[in-house]
């Protein structure tokens, strides 16, 4: 059985929504891969998830620092988000200087931009969402749960 669902957005705030959907179901040690080419909305997906989570600091690309560390809210299933991108990185080798493997075993989660460059995360339970752009504001994400140990009722969450 394919675990995997298409959403077409029409609005940066209907990619938030999905995002946020994703956020309800966040694990420690959980780890979303984004994948899709520059302006896709990667980056205002990772905004919406992090607010979902109660993340209240300003949530930016880490495309020249590579990861942000937000603290979650009250209340939220994890206390730790990390934001990574990818873009910069030149080869798997310099994966180790991102240092997300002993925040992700102490229970945070992540969202990984350009995450498809690289396995940042090997072995970990892990989301890839892909991102096509259609025109200016249409986008359709597939949301893959294929290394994932989330249910199927995220993809029913999505498909609503």
């Amino acid at each position: 059985m394919t675990r995997r669902t298409t959403v077409t957005t029409t609005s940066p705030e209907a990619t938030g929504e999905v995002a946020s959907t994703l956020a309800r179901y966040a694990l420690p040690g959980h780890v979303v891969v984004l994948a899709g080419g520059l302006g896709a909305g990667k980056t205002t997906f990772v905004r919406a998830y992090a607010h979902a989570l109660g993340v209240v600091d300003p949530v930016t690309s880490p495309s020249y620092t590579l990861v942000h560390h937000y603290r979650c809210g009250a209340g939220a299933p994890i206390e730790l988000l990390l934001h990574a991108d990818l873009w910069r990185l030149a080869s798997a080798s310099e994966l180790g200087d991102l240092a997300l493997d002993e925040p992700l075993a102490d229970g945070a989660a992540a969202v990984i931009e350009w995450g498809d460059r690289f396995d940042a995360t090997r072995g970990s339970d892990r989301v890839v969402v892909s991102f096509e752009v259609v025109d200016d504001t249409t986008r359709r994400l597939e949301v893959s749960l294929e290394d994932s140990s989330l249910t199927d009722a995220v993809l029913e969450a999505l498909a609503t």
